[in-house]
């Protein structure tokens, strides 16, 4: 039966994540919110009763989607999560093929290669646009991620940043000449900058800016040049040319840097955050570490994990064990193949794991949300990933902070000094080559973090956090509102 154009609409997204855990999940999370809501405003969108008025086709690549596949099919997200999820009818899966990535080693890629390969993806993403039924009316896409070509472009265009405001900001002041570029890189380029020296202030919406809160772009190579020239040529298209950038994040998280954004960019900018909750995953969860967990005491464990992409380098890690085995601090440890630089098949030792299996566990992935939320958790010690970071943040717990790159620096200052809910373990970029924290500052840190005084002070401040992100949740509350204010505008 064919629509009247008088007839209710119905609205397809066809969502284009960056094929990596830490962009797909906030993407998806971000379709099930939207399908979720879009019934409750069927009268406001034109839905008609009892039809899902806003259908997604998630597409992901070939290769992400034969690990899920080998992985169980994360049914979390084929049959609904929490009991909350729309309907499977309203989040389609489809996939596509991709030349020039092997993800068999992971992601330890040159980040340019992995980027530049998603651009061989247009010609699909247009064959799926053309060929989708109901037409697509809409696309979410991850922000480094391809668009439909502009042949098949008469759609709305959000994009998804999947960090924070503070980082969104920052690249916009890139764009506007206010942090320039050219200084910018030749600090961050620099392996002898002083990392504690100022770089800026004065800037609204940012702290005073120090050399090592930059973004800073040094994984198995230096890639800042080719990364910072790619960010903010996404923005300055996606200012121009896309109808909203929506931001894993919350108003009352990052006030000043919202509002500094809705002054310095033309496309309208939504925080829709926080975008947490079940996982799609790329590695097989060890759940068994959750019944160990169970037996310990309230906030007594340091739950320990750097993401799927930092590095540790071996002196830190010989450092670092010894820590853990004199301090008797109970943890878990997500210690995934590679963590180790230089070392892609490194493994934990034996006599660790005999002298402290009383005291810890040792998995190679997690189930992280389950952890963060659990009573015996004490603190995360962590790589200060923007997903990772948010988490901690709607669950209540402090943070142990060990930035890699990328945002992990500005999200560790935040943590620090804004939040106030942990405590800078090291930069990377402060340690130079050959630098460590030796065991007993590490010994110290760990007690601070979950004895004492200023202990209380972090589990005090990231509670007022998670209750300020419960909030905005609700009716009424500033991401609810934004939520409804995205679908009327689609």
């Amino acid at each position: 039966m064919t629509r009247s154009d008088s007839s209710p609409r119905q609205h397809h997204a066809l969502a284009i994540p960056l094929p990596a855990q830490g962009h797909i999940n906030p993407l998806m999370r971000l379709c099930e919110t939207l399908a979720k809501a879009a019934p409750l405003y069927a009268t406001e969108l034109g839905i008609a009763e009892g039809e899902d008025g806003f259908i997604v086709t998630f597409l992901n690549i070939d290769p992400i989607h034969e690990r899920l596949k080998e992985l169980g099919g994360n049914k979390e997200h084929e049959n609904g999560r929490n009991g909350d999820a729309r309907p499977t009818n309203a989040i389609r899966k489809a996939h596509i093929p991709i030349d020039g990535l092997d993800l068999s080693n992971d992601f330890r890629m040159s980040i340019q290669r992995y980027l530049e390969a998603q651009a061989s993806l247009v010609p699909a993403i247009d064959s799926t646009v053309g060929a989708a039924d109901p037409p697509v009316t809409c696309t979410f896409n991850d922000f480094s991620m391809s668009s439909p070509s502009a042949a098949v472009r008469g759609i709305r265009r959000i994009n998804l940043f999947p960090s924070n405001a503070t980082t969104l900001l920052m690249l916009a002041y890139v764009v506007n000449g206010l942090l320039p570029l050219e200084e910018v890189l030749k600090v961050v380029m620099d392996p002898t900058m002083d990392t504690e020296a100022v770089f800026k202030e004065g800037l609204p919406g940012l702290p005073t800016l120090k050399n090592g809160d930059l973004l800073n772009i040094k994984h198995l190579e230096d890639e800042n040049m080719f990364i910072y020239k790619f960010l903010t040529g996404k923005l300055k298209e996606y200012n121009e040319q896309s109808d909203a950038i929506v931001v894993n994040s919350f108003q009352e998280l990052e006030p000043d840097s919202f509002a500094a954004l809705s002054a310095c960019l033309k496309v309208p900018v939504y925080p829709v955050g926080p975008l947490v909750g079940s996982s799609i995953n790329l590695w097989k969860e060890d759940e068994e570490c959750l019944e160990w967990l169970d037996r310990q005491p309230s906030k007594s464990v340091l739950y320990i994990s750097f993401g799927s992409v930092a590095l540790l380098s071996p002196a830190q890690f010989t450092e670092l064990l010894a820590a853990l085995e004199s301090s008797g601090q109970r943890f878990i440890w997500v210690f995934r193949p590679g963590l180790i630089e230089g070392s892609p098949e490194s493994s934990m030792p034996t006599e660790f794991l005999e002298k402290t299996k009383d005291q810890g566990r040792v998995v190679s992935w997690a189930p992280q949300i389950r952890i963060l939320s659990h009573p015996s958790l004490g603190a995360f010690f962590s790589h200060c990933g923007w997903n990772s970071t948010l988490e901690a943040v709607t669950h209540g717990v402090p943070i142990l902070c060990f930035p890699y790159f990328y945002d992990q620096f500005i999200n560790a200052k935040y943590v620090v000094e804004v939040w106030e809910i942990g405590l800078l373990f090291i930069s990377k970029l402060s340690l130079g080559e050959k630098g460590v924290v030796e065991r007993e500052e590490i010994e110290r840190l760990f007690k601070v973090m979950l004895e004492g005084e200023q202990s209380q002070k972090f589990q005090k401040n990231a509670i007022q956090l998670r209750e300020a992100g419960r909030r905005t949740n609700l009716e009424g509350g500033t991401t609810y509102n934004n939520i409804k204010s995205l679908l009327k505008m689609l």
